[in-house]
């Protein structure tokens, strides 16, 4: 399984910005060690959003307490009564 990397909202506009100045969008990215497709999401993102929307992270917060609380307190399911 490969390693996923984050990458800062700085480095994201960047990269972004740097496609409308470039020869090819394949080139940028293997100049940058990213796939194409991190390109074209990045530029999405921040068309929709600003640059905020590349700031998000996304998943569960941070000292979320969900699973905690999901192993302190197991659900029992019962069966019921086949009628």
């Amino acid at each position: 399984m490969s390693e996923q990397r984050r990458y800062s909202a700085e480095f994201k506009l960047d990269a972004v910005s740097r496609m409308d100045h470039c020869k090819t969008i394949t080139g940028l990215a293997k100049e940058l060690g990213i796939r194409r497709k991190f390109l074209y999401q990045r530029r999405d993102q921040l068309g929709a959003g600003g640059k905020a929307a590349l700031e998000r992270r996304r998943g569960r917060p941070r000292g979320s307490q969900s699973k905690a609380v999901s192993r302190q307190h197991p659900v029992q399911l019962s069966r019921g009564s086949p009628n």
